[in-house]
C-alpha cells in the first residue's frame, strides 16, 4: 500500500525529465502537461482536417449543385416517381412511413416556388445545400481570420517532440510559465 502511494503524483506535480542534448539538465514538465499535450495536438488535427473538407467543399460544391439541378440521374428519378405504377409502388410501401411519394418529389423539386403543390412544404433538396454551403462557407472564412484556428500556424507534434519543444520555449521565455503555448504545440 505504502509502494502504490509514493508512485502516485498529482495531477500539477512537477515530475523530472532528462533532455537529450541538454548537459544533462534536468527540466520538469507537470503531468497536467502529460495529459493536455496530446489532446491539444488531436484538437489542431481535427482542425486540419475541416479546413481540408472545407476546401473540398468548395470545389465539389458547384458539382453537386448541377447533379440536383440538372442531373440526368435525378431527372430521372423524378419521372420515374411522377408514374402512377411506381408512385403507388412507393406509397404503397411507405404506408407505415411519415412520407410518401409526393414528399420525395418535394424534396427533389427544383422549379419556381408556385409550381409547388399546395399541401407541400415550401423545401428542398436547394434549402439544404443552401444552408450547407453557408455553414461550410462561415467556417472557412472565420479559418481564415482567427490564427488561432488556422491550423497552419501549428504543428501537431508527437508527445515527447511536444514535451521537449515546451521546454525550450520556457527556456527562451526566461523561466516564466508558457503552458498555453506549449499546450497548443505552437512553433
Amino acid at each position: 500500500m505504502e509502494q502504490e502511494e509514493s508512485n502516485h503524483r498529482p495531477l500539477f506535480s512537477p515530475t523530472p525529465r532528462q533532455r537529450g542534448g541538454g548537459g544533462g539538465r534536468k527540466h520538469t514538465v507537470s503531468n497536467l502537461t502529460t495529459i493536455t499535450l496530446p489532446q491539444a495536438n488531436t484538437t489542431f488535427e481535427e482542425l486540419e482536417r475541416l479546413r481540408t473538407m472545407g476546401k473540398a467543399w468548395e470545389e465539389v460544391a458547384p458539382q453537386i449543385w448541377a447533379f440536383f439541378q440538372d442531373g440526368v440521374q435525378v431527372k430521372m428519378i423524378r419521372d420515374t416517381i411522377y408514374n402512377p405504377s411506381v408512385m403507388d409502388f412507393i406509397d404503397r410501401s411507405l404506408e407505415d412511413a411519415p412520407f410518401s411519394s409526393k414528399h420525395i418529389l418535394n424534396f427533389l423539386h427544383n422549379g419556381p416556388p408556385e409550381d409547388r403543390p399546395d399541401d407541400m412544404p415550401d423545401f428542398d433538396w436547394q434549402h439544404i445545400f443552401n444552408l450547407t454551403d453557408r455553414v461550410i462557407r462561415m467556417l472557412n472564412q472565420d479559418m481564415e481570420i482567427y490564427p488561432v484556428c488556422n491550423p497552419d500556424k501549428f504543428v501537431a507534434l508527437s508527445t515527447r517532440m511536444g514535451h521537449y519543444r515546451a521546454l525550450d520555449l520556457e527556456d527562451s521565455a526566461l523561466g516564466r510559465p508558457v503552458f498555453r503555448i506549449c499546450t497548443l504545440g505552437l512553433l
